[in-house]
């Protein structure tokens, strides 16, 4: 194997947000012809749509611009609209102070500026100001929550420990977060139609709105986590087979076929997992980018020992041999503690293979993959606390917007 630089041009890596954005969007200068619907006089914008649609897909990965997401998208911004006329009557609206503290958490906490922060969007067809309405929205409606419904909206003890024990019982069974697609009283060719379309790269969520016959359809299809014990053998077992983000085949449901997309699995009583990988760096220096004499020769003589290498061992004795510096194990390490770069190089090796030359500060260094494995991150009580506030937050958030639309005057344009 022969092994070569070549300069690298600066990479902008992209952060993924893990955020549940349900906010509302922010209306600049726009036309009277764009208003598609106002809420008492405040005006709701194809603009407004738009934006919380491309700041969707930029902190989710999904781009869905079709109808159906467009006019759920509307029906949201109406009730966050609701929802704010209702906290300015109650003058508990969060101040510019709060939602500009939220916005520069959100950017020091994936190591960015705001300029970066601002920039990223930018480049994705949204911008600064559409989160930080989010911010606002979002704020607004945990403040309400508090404000109108008060103790109900916490959690007692006794519902804490009824649910750990629920969780603690149930351990050692997967869970996943799933997308369905519901379709009620279709043959197996209809179905497979659909998981065709799928397959080829047709949006998930626009296809669980037109066409799913499950409540989840509201919801763009997602169902939400489900415990192995709630599914079928039939459906866990095509799960297991399934990698995530692909859809299933259709599964004969008694009433017609459904398919599912897995987006992530973890063990009951686990908040998820971490990738853990074993690596073995070669580091040497190099005068001049490996274009001196001095270093080509380094290189050649390189190339020489690492041809044949085919474990960790052997990896082992050219590192003794001929490594420099910070050259050694690197011991056990979480992936996403890597640098953008090495993880990018490290992303598709295998056990017991090395990596091509890695442009390194004063030189290159050479990774060798030890090990790898998934460590299960157990789940706490206190992240238990927080999903039943939230479980019971959306609820009361529903009972609230039912009552908010009934007393409203919303003009649909």
């Amino acid at each position: 194997m022969s092994y070569f630089f070549s300069l690298l041009s600066r990479v902008l890596a992209t952060v993924a947000i893990l955020l549940k954005i349900s906010l509302i969007g922010y209306t600049q200068n726009f036309s009277p012809l764009d208003v598609v619907a106002k809420v008492e006089t405040q005006a709701i914008t194809q603009h407004d749509i738009i934006s919380r649609l491309a700041l969707q897909a930029a902190f989710e990965g999904r781009e869905d611009l079709g109808p159906e997401a467009q006019k759920a998208t509307l029906e949201t911004l109406i009730d966050e609209a609701l929802a704010q006329q209702f906290a300015a009557s109650r003058d508990i609206l969060p101040s510019d102070a709060e939602v500009s503290a939220a916005v520069s958490n959100l950017a020091s906490s994936n190591n960015l500026s705001l300029a970066e922060l601002t920039r990223a969007l930018s480049e994705r067809n949204t911008d600064i100001y559409a989160l930080q309405s989010n911010f606002a929205a979002q704020l607004t409606w945990n403040t309400l929550i508090s404000n109108v419904f008060g103790n109900r909206a916490d959690v007692s003890e006794e519902q804490l420990e009824a649910e750990w024990s629920r969780i603690s019982a149930g351990r050692g069974q997967t869970e996943w977060f799933l997308l369905e697609i519901n379709l009620n009283e279709a043959d197996l060719e209809d179905a497979q139609a659909v998981a065709n379309q799928l397959s080829e790269g047709a949006n998930p969520y626009d296809l669980a709105r037109r066409l799913s016959s499950s409540p989840s359809a509201a919801d763009a299809g997602r169902r939400g986590w489900v415990w192995e014990e709630d599914l079928t053998t039939r459906v866990t077992t095509v799960l297991q087979n399934t990698p995530e983000g692909t859809p299933t085949v259709p599964i004969d449901n008694n009433n017609g076929f459904i398919i599912y997309i897995p987006l992530a699995n973890r063990k009951v009583g686990t908040s998820g997992s971490q990738d853990l990988i074993s690596l073995y760096r070669l580091f040497i220096s190099l005068e001049n980018q490996g274009q001196s004499p001095r270093d080509t020769q380094k290189l050649l003589t390189l190339d020489q020992a690492l041809r044949g290498v085919s474990n960790c061992s052997e990896f082992e004795e050219v590192v003794v041999a001929y490594g420099e510096g910070p050259s050694g194990k690197t011991g056990e390490l979480p992936r996403d503690t890597l640098t953008p770069l090495v993880q990018q190089v490290v992303a598709d090796l295998d056990i017991n293979t090395f990596s091509n030359l890695v442009p390194d500060e004063g030189g290159a260094s050479i990774f060798m993959n030890c090990g790898q494995r998934k460590l299960d991150i157990p789940l706490t009580r206190d992240e238990v606390r927080l999903r039943l506030l939230d479980e019971k937050a959306k609820a009361l958030r529903k009972d609230l917007t039912l009552t908010l639309r009934r007393q409203a005057f919303i003009e649909y344009k």
